[in-house]
């Protein structure tokens, strides 16, 4: 029985180029393909995660029904002899569903990362950069789709694909300012030198107020600072990337290292009073780790003191205000030690 069923002529018959055996076997294809990759999609889906934010679970969510269906078809349709016409159409048509379902799966991709780093870090997102990013990401991907796909129906996109490079030039030439700002915002992002609320410094200056300030914002051109003194600083993005950076608020603490000059006619027994005296100030500082007092050298016109400690927060604030308590603290023990500087009357120099 089973062997006339396969010897049975009718699976010889052609019909539009292909024999009924042919189209069985096509249509055995694509129920293996349709029905794996529909499994493994419903098998996603019913997973156990631990939260439905899982990138697997996202990716299988954009993949539709409809999609799987005409995918699996194309692959069966390739154990057939179509028609050229037929063929460049499905060719056409598998290429610009599956950049758009590319689209669709890279814009879940960046979003769900930008999620994940926002609910981490509780940062402000800048959703313009992200939006233009996804939109050139798109851009990219279209204009290669729909090349591969006008390729495949036969048309010659050699001299459109030349043209769009030299668009292409002309545009970045022209917005080469734009571009580099925004390129720079996606560098201050994904890079993270610094982040809302960070006090910096830029550039090889030292510490002023035109250079150091606490980040408001980072913008697709620029970024704002809250300066020393409360004024608004608006960088490029461009000039910060290019340029040291000096972040205060990744110090887990602030080494602060000072010398005081004493004048050479103090007598020795005064000297070795000196890193006690200089000691008991700093530690009655809280917040404040000391690290060493010592007579550091003899200098040309005076005896020098290096002094130095830590405080326990990198908060700028903090440190200049225990800094001048601190040197307050010297100069009016040392006027009732009766201890000198260079003047006699007191300390030239901390």
């Amino acid at each position: 029985m089973l062997e006339s069923i396969i010897l049975h002529p009718i699976w010889e018959t052609s019909l539009f180029e292909n024999t009924v055996f042919g189209y069985l076997i096509s249509l055995i294809v694509f129920l293996i393909v349709f029905f794996a990759l529909q499994t493994t999609k419903n098998s996603i889906l019913k997973s156990n995660w631990e939260n439905r934010e899982n990138i697997l679970y996202l990716l299988a969510e954009k993949f539709q029904f409809s999609f799987i269906a005409f995918f699996s078809a194309y692959i069966a349709s390739r154990t057939l002899l179509l028609h050229t016409l037929v063929e460049k159409a499905f060719t056409a048509t598998i290429i610009m569903w599956s950049a758009y379902h590319l689209i669709l799966i890279t814009e879940t991709i960046i979003d769900q990362k930008i999620l994940n780093r926002k609910t981490a870090s509780d940062e402000e997102i800048d959703t313009a950069a992200i939006h233009l990013v996804n939109m050139g990401i798109s851009a990219t991907l279209w204009i290669i789709g729909v090349l591969m796909a006008l390729s495949s129906l036969g048309i010659n996109v050699t001299a459109l694909a030349t043209g769009l490079g030299i668009g292409g030039i002309a545009v970045a030439l022209a917005a080469q300012n734009i571009l580099g700002d925004l390129f720079s915002s996606l560098s201050i992002y994904f890079d993270k030198p610094f982040k809302i609320g960070d006090l910096i410094t830029f550039g090889n200056l030292p510490v002023t107020n035109n250079n150091t300030g606490t980040v408001e914002k980072i913008g697709l051109k620029t970024t704002r600072l809250r300066g020393l003194q409360g004024e608004e600083l608006i960088i490029s993005n461009k000039e910060l990337t290019a340029t040291r950076i000096q972040n205060f608020k990744m110090m887990p603490e602030r080494k602060v290292t000072f010398t005081i000059s004493i004048s050479p006619e103090t007598p020795a027994k005064k000297l070795r009073e000196i890193p006690k005296i200089i000691s008991d100030i700093i530690l009655k500082e809280d917040g404040t780790n000391l690290n060493n007092v010592y007579f550091k050298n003899f200098g040309e016109k005076a005896f020098e003191f290096e002094i130095a400690y830590s405080i326990l927060s990198p908060e700028y604030s903090e440190y200049i205000n225990i800094q001048q308590n601190i040197n307050i603290g010297i100069v009016d023990k040392f006027e009732r030690e009766k201890i000198l500087g260079l003047s006699g009357k007191g300390l030239v120099r901390l």
